[in-house]
């Protein structure tokens, strides 16, 4: 039984050992808490710049969409950060975390989008 009993602290333990670029992939399934940590590790991590935009603008994203009642003003400023490192890029994941940023937008003010 004391096996047992130790396997979650066990798996707590491994899953803070990640590298922080495999929990940024993992984002999209994280809650807000624990995407407002990884925001801080990002803006501490040693990457290049672009990697770093990138990754910070698609959590913006990710907070964004998940919590649009609860604080649009915040979200919306997460937001136009996210769409001012996203628009000079040029590569297709960028162009599509653009449009799913532009969208989140539109839903807080559905006639900004006529």
């Amino acid at each position: 039984m004391r096996p047992l009993f130790l396997l979650p602290i066990l798996t707590f333990s491994l899953l803070a050992a990640e590298p922080l670029e495999v929990r940024l992939q993992k984002a999209h399934r994280l809650p807000v808490d624990s995407l407002r940590q990884l925001q801080g590790e990002l803006a501490m991590a040693e990457a290049s710049p672009d990697a770093k935009a990138y990754h910070e603008a698609n959590l913006a994203y990710t907070m964004a969409s998940r919590r649009q009642a609860k604080e649009p003003k915040t979200d919306l400023a997460l937001l136009e950060r996210a769409i001012q490192i996203l628009e000079p890029r040029k590569d297709a994941e960028s162009r599509a975390l653009l449009g799913g940023c532009l969208g989140v937008k539109i839903g807080f003010s559905p006639g900004s989008g006529m």
